[in-house]
């Protein structure tokens, strides 16, 4: 079969193809650092590197890579990148560890890829093809999708209840890691970065934040597993089948951990509302009432897929629920949703040099969450 080329640069030159016996695999022109990927996969006995007909890069915090396979397998290859400091890029060997507990969940398995390989710095599953972006599915549908919100509340209510029955998970606290990078950071943090990240920091102390983001963070309560991350990056659908339920899958279980069940219930609010705002026209008016007044999806619909989701959660016997979503249960909900549209803040405050208006606006929003009872009226 023929053997795939790496690429140095742009005067490289696919190797010639021989011709081959059997199916004709694709040449392909990888790079030096995928193919030294590939040949570690074929040392360790995962794959044979005369079988790969097609490698596509896939940019992330880690190099990813599409694998595609003589016989039809299509994986997902992620390594970890060595820093400067010598630390990892990824903690792959606790995200492996992680997928596994998870696997081995009481109903679990299907929200999963199949997990091929694992190591300090490698990780390979399933490539789940059949499925898209949560994102691009509530597109699809015009922005909000109700039925997709009840999807994805039934399957993280089934991982909580069968989470609780975890063992070998580590315990994560996400709140008060988060709530310290902006009450309390670093002078190496501050000096790193741009005044985008010290203006979000000052907004935070601005706006009253600092108390009720540190009552959060007490409030915390390790009871279950949990995913830990749960974002459009992270949650993946396929449409629905004869049931009329689309079938969810769950990458990146690199932060998952026996946790509060109530910050991926407020993962997932905050990033539906994230996504929201990110789709407002910041060129009309210099308010959020002005931005959200110019709204291409209306705040009821968003409102109705919230409540859906938490609906679809709340749902089931109370006796088996890990987070039942009383008033308080609704306020830790609304306030881990702050939390998180502080965080995609953050990730843009790091490189910029102001706040762009959709931080502004995801700030206000949090503060809204954290400060008045519009938790409970958002989601009741």
């Amino acid at each position: 079969m023929p053997a795939l080329s790496p690429t140095r640069g742009p005067q490289a030159v696919p190797a010639p193809t021989p011709v081959p016996s059997g199916p004709t695999p694709v040449p392909t022109r990888v790079s030096a650092d995928a193919l030294d990927l590939l040949t570690d996969l074929t040392a360790a006995g995962v794959l044979d590197l005369a079988a790969v007909t097609d490698v596509q890069m896939v940019h992330r915090r880690s190099a990813g890579y599409r694998i595609t396979l003589q016989d039809g397998r299509r994986w997902f290859a992620k390594r970890a990148q060595r820093r400067v400091d010598g630390t990892w890029s990824a903690d792959l060997t606790t995200e492996g560890a992680n997928h596994r507990v998870a696997l081995g969940l009481p109903g679990v398995r299907p929200l999963l890829p199949r997990l091929v390989h694992a190591r300090h710095d490698i990780l390979v599953t399933e490539c789940i093809d059949d499925h898209r972006h949560l994102d691009d599915h509530r597109a699809a549908a015009g922005g909000t999708d109700p039925v997709a919100a009840a999807a994805l509340g039934s399957v993280v209510r089934r991982l909580h209840a069968a989470g609780r029955r975890a063992t070998g998970a580590r315990p994560v606290n996400h709140a008060a890691a988060a709530v310290g990078t902006w009450l309390s950071p670093t002078p190496t943090l501050v000096a790193q970065h741009p005044a985008g990240f010290t203006e979000l920091t000052v907004r935070i102390r601005a706006a009253g934040l600092a108390a009720p983001l540190t009552r959060l963070a007490a409030g915390w309560r390790s009871i279950t597993f949990i995913h830990g991350d749960l974002k459009s990056d992270n949650l993946f659908l396929r449409a629905a089948d004869d049931d009329g339920h689309p079938a969810v899958r769950i990458i990146d279980w690199e932060t998952a951990g026996l946790g509060d069940p109530r910050w991926d219930v407020g993962s997932l609010i905050g990033n539906h509302l994230f996504s929201w705002l990110a789709g407002l026209d910041f060129r009309q008016g210099q308010t959020l009432a002005d931005w959200l007044a110019g709204a291409e999806v209306p705040w009821p619909r968003v409102q109705d897929e919230t409540r859906t989701l938490l609906w679809a959660y709340d749902a089931g016997p109370a006796d088996d629920h890990p987070a039942p979503l009383d008033a308080a249960g609704i306020t830790t909900v609304g306030g881990y949703a702050a939390v998180f549209l502080l965080q995609r803040v953050t990730a843009s405050a790091l490189t910029a040099p102001v706040l762009p208006p959709l931080a502004l606006a995801a700030v206000q929003v949090a503060a809204a969450l954290l400060t008045t009872d519009a938790a409970v009226e958002l989601l009741s």
